[in-house]
């Protein structure tokens, strides 16, 4: 209301400095210089005093943005922590990925008797057992037997090593191994790769390294065709 008495005011005194008043007489003149005065002061409270609001009005907006912007970005923040926990939460293992795989693809497994982290499967024909567990991110797949040769024959165990040394070399994704038993020499497979469920087709990739152990066989085979074929020529 304070305000609005002062507009008003303002307004009249213009009237007054406009029509009312002759230039012509001095004291009107004064008169009238005065009333200007007074409106041109009220004009210029007024103004500062829209001006205050503007600014109360500017903080205010910028006060809820700032409060809002804060509120939303703590809300952000304890979203992504709670999906970071239940990630991690139920995040699967890869024991337990591999014996849901086993499943999908109809692989018979059997438990260890001794060792809880080490299943038995049969796989094309072949017996095999994979050494897996939650808390780590590989796997070990044993393919152990499945070739023997005479150890009595020196020549033929000196070019068995040779070449499963160079299958070794030239390929990737299993290592050959070999023992002694009684009177036989026993070739071995061991696949060590890493299964977690961030894969991509984890499922085709699982049934690849499976196929790792198949694959040594032949690979041995050819370079044990070259080694033999290299001696006869020598």
């Amino acid at each position: 209301m304070t305000y609005i008495i002062i507009v008003t005011t303002s307004i009249v005194a213009y009237l007054i400095l406009r029509y009312g008043f002759g230039m012509d007489d001095p004291e009107t003149f004064m008169k009238s210089m005065g009333i200007g005065v007074i409106a041109g002061i009220a004009r210029l409270v007024y103004i500062n005093h829209k001006r205050e609001q503007g600014n109360e009005a500017d903080a205010a907006t910028e006060s809820s943005t700032a409060t809002a912007s804060s509120t939303t970005a703590s809300s952000t923040d304890k979203t992504m922590k709670q999906t970071d926990n239940n990630t991690e939460g139920s995040r699967t293992g890869t024991k337990d990925l591999c014996l849901q795989l086993l499943d999908k693809h109809g692989i018979e497994y059997e438990q260890d008797n001794e060792n809880k982290d080490e299943y038995w499967i049969e796989y094309k024909g072949e017996r095999m057992y994979l050494r897996m567990s939650n808390e780590r991110p590989f796997i070990t797949i044993f393919d152990t037997f499945w070739r023997k040769y005479p150890a009595e024959n020196l020549e033929m165990v000196s070019t068995v090593r040779k070449a499963i040394n160079m299958a070794n070399l030239n390929y990737n994704g299993f290592k050959l191994l070999y023992s002694f038993n009684e009177d036989s020499m026993w070739l071995h497979t061991s696949v060590f790769m890493l299964m977690i469920p961030e894969i991509p087709d984890v499922e085709i990739f699982f049934t690849e390294t499976l196929d790792q152990t198949i694959f040594s066989h032949r690979a041995f085979d050819e370079v044990m065709f070259e080694v033999m074929k290299e001696q006869k020529n020598d």
